[in-house]
């Protein structure tokens, strides 16, 4: 294969501005340079005979034609630019005992931090499990976006099986159905959209969730899988319903139930691809606000309705920069932080025919600005929409209220359709499990109290069999078991006596 970026000619590039998409990632990523929270990776495991050695070899050239993986970054005296730097492409080789520990192998390697100065800021491995073959992609957001790692994959496999890297056929599927077809905005077109999304955001309170900390916890009790079965996504449109609707109306209502808000902003990342790069690896998704009011006269449906049109508003101006807009708010005395909840939803094409069968994981991370992010995506048309909802461990208060907060968005995706119709204050947030805890409490206690026992007694009792338990939380997460609650509470009578 004809390594189209050589390495020498690679190191000769001269020093860029980075493109506005760029800098936005860079100004996020100097908040916290050894962070995870900026890597994608995309793993795709392949079934049947797979030659590992000639994997390698492919991934390696076909990385090496990709002017991405050359890329670095630099801070010029708080001026940052790009260049294109000369470094080796190697696939590292892994194998595996058993699919968990290829799982768990993936989990941590989609973790990694990464030195924007140094090349390569794109990798990839291979590992082998049993009779699959794994093919891992992972990259720096500013590099590439998930979309790319998808095309990246597509060419690897393509060249595998002796095939163009992108058939015609596929590149005509992907400029028919998924490059935009509303052109880049530029001078005073480009002001005037930023003008108009601004004015949907000003009138908007746009944080929901205060945070204790900058640190992110990597505790699965944070986040949850889930799947929209591809016979649900059918049920789903044939009620003029898409799962982005879905998923989104669901969080959005469940926010709003949770936070006391009807008016506040979700983030929604865009493709942001036209003809002329939507095979292109690189870094073109636009996260951008989106306007969500719910009320509790309005129903799902309703909810989900104002979403759509609020989405198609900001899809015809994707291409406005995210700092640009940011900036422009600003100027009116509003918080730079627009939203700290997001949802994405990629649906790629189906795999190219010819390319072994295979099964994808596309992974991105919560950011540390966000409380909530929700990733979707799905291969082609009304399939199975795979889904991972993460939560920044910063802004709950303890795993235990992580847990309620999934299992109430889990409940409302799953019976989204069921109750479309209902205003929402009849729409339940409650488990089964849950509902029934909350049915044995209203029925009142199983055993009677003492008529000797008051409420110090019991407090009493129950500090001598939790002392070590946390009894109250206040509000600057200072906390106080059972036994220091009541070590105080005796102590007190004596030191009001003495202050008489």
């Amino acid at each position: 294969m004809n390594n189209a970026v050589d390495e020498k000619q690679s190191a000769s590039h001269a020093a860029q501005q980075l493109s506005p998409l760029e800098r936005d990632i860079w100004v996020e990523s100097q908040k916290a340079p050894h962070s995870h929270q900026f890597t994608v990776a995309l793993c795709v495991c392949l079934r049947g005979s797979v030659d590992v050695e000639r994997l390698k070899l492919v991934a390696e050239n076909v990385l090496r034609a990709e002017a991405a993986c050359f890329k670095t970054y630099h801070d010029n005296d708080g001026h940052p630019t790009v260049r294109h730097t000369s470094c080796k492409i190697v696939a590292e080789l892994f194998e595996f005992a058993d699919e968990s520990g290829s799982a768990a192998f993936y989990e941590e390697w989609s973790r990694h931090s990464w030195n924007l100065s140094r090349a390569p800021l794109i990798e990839t491995a291979i590992g082998q499990v049993g009779t699959s073959v794994m093919l891992m992609i992972r990259a720096h957001h500013i590099v590439v976006d998930s979309w790319a790692l998808d095309v990246l994959s597509r060419k690897i496999l393509n060249v595998f099986e002796g095939r163009e890297a992108l058939p015609q056929s596929s590149l005509h599927d992907y400029v028919e159905n998924y490059a935009a077809k509303t052109p880049s905005l530029h001078g005073a077109a480009l002001q005037q959209a930023i003008l108009e999304v601004a004015g949907t955001v000003n009138a908007v309170s746009p944080i929901l969730f205060s945070k204790s900390g900058p640190k992110l916890s990597s505790s699965q009790r944070y986040r949850r899988t889930f799947t929209v079965s591809a016979e649900d996504v059918q049920r789903a449109l044939d009620l003029g319903m898409t799962p982005f609707m879905t998923v989104s109306a669901s969080l959005a209502v469940l926010l709003s139930c949770q936070y006391g808000s009807e008016h506040f902003l979700l983030g929604v990342p865009f493709l942001n691809r036209r003809e002329a790069d939507i095979t292109t690896v690189n870094q073109r998704a636009n996260t951008l606000p989106v306007s969500v009011q719910v009320s509790h006269a309005h129903t799902l449906r309703d909810v989900a309705v104002s979403l759509k049109r609020q989405v198609s508003f900001i899809k015809e101006r994707e291409s406005i920069p995210f700092g640009q807009l940011v900036s422009e708010i600003a100027r009116s005395g509003h918080n730079r932080q627009l939203f700290d909840a997001t949802v994405s939803y990629l649906r790629y094409p189906q795999s190219d025919e010819g390319v072994p069968s295979s099964t994808h994981r596309s992974t991105a991370h919560v950011h540390a600005q966000d409380a909530v992010a929700i990733h979707l995506h799905t291969y082609g048309k009304n399939a199975d929409v795979c889904g991972e909802i993460c939560l920044n461990s910063a802004a709950f208060d303890s795993e235990c209220h992580a847990s309620v907060f999934l299992d109430a968005f889990l409940q409302l995706v799953d019976g989204f359709l069921t109750q479309l119709d209902k205003p929402l204050d009849q729409v339940s947030l409650l488990t089964y499990e849950q509902a029934e805890t909350l049915r044995t409490f209203e029925e009142g206690p199983t055993k009677p109290y003492s008529d000797k026992d008051t409420v110090i007694s019991l407090f009493q009792a129950q500090a001598a069999r939790t002392p070590y338990t946390i009894a109250l939380r206040d509000h600057d997460h200072k906390t106080f078991t059972y036994a220091e609650l009541d070590n105080w509470s005796s102590r007190s009578p004596q030191n009001w006596k003495i202050k008489v």
